[in-house]
């Protein structure tokens, strides 16, 4: 589909651009409709010829109705979301079978896992080492100039370490 501009230039127009054009058209349409149903009174629209309207009730009704849908359906998925969310105290909070975790050897320099991991429980134990003399960035093996590590969950033992360790700064 294409539209002529001014000094003999075609313009191709997508055709969601023309199809979200129209929505956008037909959804002020609509709005404008129905503000001058709900209010403009019964025999002025009559006067104009339109003697088919709903009743005015609807009005009032179609957006409460609506309006309370979604704030039920918000309330029942945030409950639904609640009941299926470990307690405060649950070491699931942690981490879970889901979690995934940072490799030892990204954290605290190198491979340095003392035990088997705990098939139970889900945490390796790491050792940490003395981290008070480095930086979090060194504790974390960060190398700025490589490539943007995955996204993966911390062992808590390791936050909790960054968080709290003593850098000298007292």
């Amino acid at each position: 589909m294409y539209s002529i501009c001014s000094s003999g230039k075609q313009t191709q127009v997508q055709q969601t651009e023309l199809y979200g054009f129209f929505a956008w058209i037909m959804t002020a349409a609509s709005f404008f409709g129905y503000q001058f149903w709900a209010y403009v009174p019964e025999h002025i629209l009559q006067s104009l010829g339109i003697h088919y309207i709903p009743n005015k009730y609807m009005a009032v009704a179609i957006p409460a109705w609506l309006g309370m849908s979604a704030w039920c359906i918000l309330m029942l998925y945030l409950s639904h979301s609640m009941m299926h969310t470990h307690s405060k105290e649950s070491y699931f909070t942690m981490q879970d079978r889901h979690s995934a975790l940072a490799h030892p050897r990204d954290i605290d320099g190198g491979p340095t896992i003392q035990g088997k991991i705990d098939k139970t429980s889900m945490i390796s134990r790491m050792n940490l080492g003395d981290i008070r003399n480095r930086t979090p960035a060194q504790v974390l093996n960060i190398d700025p100039y490589k490539k943007i590590p995955d996204c993966v969950e911390l062992p808590i033992t390791v936050v909790n370490n960054v968080l709290y360790a003593n850098y000298g700064l007292q």
